[in-house]
């Protein structure tokens, strides 16, 4: 009756995580055992030492108290590969697991499954949950976790479902790029030239540009720009309008030169003026506000963040009994 049965490979002792894998081969074991429906323990003992293979066995032979019995003979052989674990360090090296960037989110929760078998915790589930959360490699997938409070299975269904939809946008983008989009296929053809050519017939999405000289859309539907011959206005030079004029927007409503030869070297004792640009700008839109100086009252323009004001000389005379201005040495820089 046994004889239809697969056997259990052997047992190999000097590979990595003996501990581990000798609970896993115990089990399968088992699972043989019911499956040839052998129930007597003398058997079950002679069964366990028959697949494990010579190395177990000659670790056997060493054992004390090995009984004749299948309990017995499991329990020294488990306390030979399975030693006294320390709880702390195995918790250690639960927390510092994280998820592998080859590692499917289902791997590793088999993976700190395993881990916790050695950490003694009182709720396993909840703690695999938090080091999930912790530990994966998705941020995506994390901040999600943390905004719903739900259990492990469900963190790990909604852990699947979002490495399967990001696979498959990965794919559709992959199969876009490899097939890029073809030009519309609602063209007709227009002869041109004794010859036949193919135009789309769809108007192009590409925004209209600018003309420099009118300020109209370009281009002219095949007529001269409206500017050519021209005048304009503001500069009285040739072929554009005073609309688009270039020249007019470097007027300053206020301008100071440094008529000094020297260059401009920055101190403490140097002062800025800031001027306001202005395109034909009317005075009354100007910021001006009306202000009260020694009863006087005078029209300013309103500060531009200058480290100094600057004063007309009239307005100067007529506040200081026409008093003669004195030379500064403070330099000034517009």
């Amino acid at each position: 009756m046994a004889t239809g049965l697969s056997t259990l490979p052997q047992f190999s002792v000097h590979e990595n995580a003996v501990d581990i894998r000798w609970k896993k081969w115990v089990k399968r074991l088992d699972n043989l055992l019911v499956g040839m429906n052998i129930k007597d323990k003398d058997r079950k003992r002679a069964f366990i030492l028959h697949f494990a293979g010579d190395e177990v066995n000659d670790i056997f032979d060493t054992l004390p108290d090995t009984g004749n019995d299948y309990k017995t003979a499991v329990e020294r052989l488990t306390e030979y590969f399975v030693p006294k674990k320390n709880t702390e360090f195995e918790v250690f090296k639960f927390r510092q697991t994280r998820q592998m960037s080859s590692e499917n989110i289902d791997s590793f929760h088999t993976r700190l499954r395993q881990l916790g078998q050695n950490c003694e915790f009182v709720d396993c589930d909840k703690e695999i949950k938090s080091q999930i959360i912790q530990g994966c490699s998705s941020t995506k997938f994390r901040r999600r976790a943390l905004q719903e409070d739900m259990d492990l299975h469900r963190l790990i269904a909604m852990a699947r479902s979002m490495e399967i939809s990001h696979l498959q946008a990965q794919e559709i983008e992959k199969t876009d790029r490899a097939y890029p989009q073809r030009e519309d296929t609602n063209a007709v053809k227009r002869k041109s030239n004794g010859g036949w050519s193919k135009q789309n017939r769809t108007h192009s999405n590409k925004p209209s540009r600018v003309c420099r000289n009118c300020g109209g859309n370009i281009p002219h539907n095949d007529k001269p720009c409206p500017a050519k011959g021209k005048v304009c206005h503001s500069c009285k030079k040739y072929n554009h309008f005073s609309k688009v004029c270039k020249c007019k927007s470097k007027k300053l409503v206020k301008q100071v030169e440094d008529k000094s030869s020297q260059p401009c070297n920055e101190s403490s004792s140097d002062e800025y003026l800031y001027g306001i640009q202005t395109i034909n700008q009317v005075k009354s839109k100007q910021p001006n506000s009306a202000v009260t100086v020694d009863g006087l009252t005078l029209n300013i323009l309103v500060d531009t963040g200058s480290s100094i004001n600057v004063m007309e000389e009239t307005c100067y005379n007529k506040i200081r009994n026409k008093k003669k201005l004195q030379k500064a040495s403070t330099k000034l820089f517009a």
